[in-house]
């Protein structure tokens, strides 16, 4: 028996066999969570088709699980409304104080 069996050699053009590691990506123009097949990875990048990209930037993020990748929408998405709720609340007493300094006559 051999002692390699089971393991995979050289393709017929010679090139070993690429391990393809898989991450999920967040951002861009895609899909709310897209699987990338990644060649190679670091802490900080990441390696599509020979070109390296940075793991987290202000346009993509990539994700080592699936989950990651959501719990990350779904706290970008809380903040967001945390936020936006947070704005509304400031115009509506903006509002409340230009009202109430309007003068009588002009009410």
């Amino acid at each position: 028996m051999d002692d390699y069996e089971g393991l995979s050699g050289p393709s017929e053009s010679g090139d070993l066999p690429e391990t393809v590691i898989t991450f999920y990506q967040t951002g861009g123009w895609s899909q709310p969570v897209e699987a990338v097949e990644v060649e190679r990875s670091s802490e900080n990048s990441i390696w599509v088709n020979g070109r390296r990209r940075a793991r987290m930037s202000s346009y993509e993020k990539y994700w080592d699980t699936e989950k990651e990748a959501w719990d990350h929408l779904v706290k970008e998405a809380a903040y967001r409304l945390e936020s936006a709720t947070a704005d509304m609340d400031r115009a509506s007493e903006m509002l409340d104080e230009v009202r109430a300094a309007i003068p009588e006559d002009l009410r």
